[in-house]
């Protein structure tokens, strides 16, 4: 499997796909009385990339990249080769980079771990 997320090769321990619930909430007020109000506008296709990297100084490194993307907003394209002819080809808007420490010793400066949330345009 070969996982590209905006011209970057990632390299994966795993990946999820699924529906996100695409809602509006808002608050109002019906005959003198607070009231959450929701409508539901639809649902598009979320993945979650769970990737590491290794021997990469922090300042180049595919994770800062994409954590400096989050709060932009950016759209970008998401390509992944299952393997035959099967291949996902979407546009994606970044929703979530988190690092994850597994151990301290995992932790290394030169190792990371991270996961990426991704949800269709």
């Amino acid at each position: 499997m070969t996982i590209t997320l905006d011209g970057r090769t990632l390299l994966t321990r795993s990946l999820g796909e699924g529906d996100a619930d695409i809602s509006s909430e808002w608050d109002a007020w019906e005959g003198g009385v607070y009231v959450r109000k929701v409508t539901g506008l639809g649902e598009a296709q979320q993945w979650r990339l769970a990737c590491n990297e290794k021997d990469t100084a922090y300042a180049s490194s595919n994770y800062k990249h994409f954590r400096d993307k989050v709060p932009t907003g950016a759209v970008m394209t998401l390509v992944v080769t299952l393997g035959g002819e099967e291949q996902v080809n979407a546009t994606v808007v970044l929703l979530e980079a988190q690092r994850v420490y597994d151990s301290p010793a995992a932790a290394t400066a030169k190792y990371r771990r991270f996961d990426l949330t991704v949800m269709e345009v």
